[in-house]
């Protein structure tokens, strides 16, 4: 079974991506499912985030990771190998499970950043422009719009992701564009 990984930063629309592929009869691993999966308590990255950051609330971490590039390091460096391993095996189960599907999709936001697009036959890269993204989490997270800026620029790296790609969707319509451009995306990766 191949395994594609989908990446693109906050806001660009990847999780709706996701769920359209899923939609299709495609299995997907979250990568962010998996992480707060290990920062649930009790579980195996939760105890040294605590002891890091002093908190395990999904949204102060992510302002503090924002606002300091070493808090940031510091949580990959915690999350990163954990997810690491937990994300092999849940696709692996997920290979095990569904073998009649010809691909799984990892759906990860810092894929590449990780060094992870090297483990995967393909990579599909979801672009949104900035303004775009900045609305979608004021939508969803309670924060400020310099709150959601800051967010959407400390991740603003579709230009590295790009040279990554091997297919790309350009998140830059409405939900009906977005269903036709997951669709030939899709057939894109059939075909592959």
């Amino acid at each position: 079974m191949k395994r594609i990984g989908l990446t693109g930063g906050i806001g660009s629309g990847k999780t709706t991506v996701a769920k359209l592929l899923q939609a299709e009869g495609i299995p997907i691993v979250d990568a962010d499912e998996v992480a707060r999966d290990l920062r649930k308590p009790g579980a195996a990255g939760h105890q040294q985030i605590l002891a890091r950051f002093g908190t395990d609330d999904r949204l102060k971490l992510r302002e503090i990771i924002t606002q300091d590039t070493q808090a940031r390091v510091d949580l990959e460096a915690i999350l990163h190998p954990l997810i690491l391993q937990e994300s092999r095996v849940r696709m692996d189960d997920v290979a095990m499970r569904h073998p009649e599907a010809p691909f799984l999709i990892y759906e990860a936001t810092l894929l590449i950043e990780a060094g992870r697009h090297s483990d995967f036959d393909g990579i599909l890269v979801v672009t949104a422009p900035e303004e775009s993204r900045i609305q979608r989490i004021l939508t969803r997270d309670p924060m400020s719009r310099e709150q959601a800026q800051a967010v959407v620029q400390a991740q603003n790296l579709d230009d590295y992701r790009l040279k990554h790609a091997t297919w790309v969707i350009e998140n830059d319509g409405g939900f009906d564009d977005l269903k036709l451009k997951v669709r030939k995306a899709l057939e894109q990766i059939r075909q592959s």
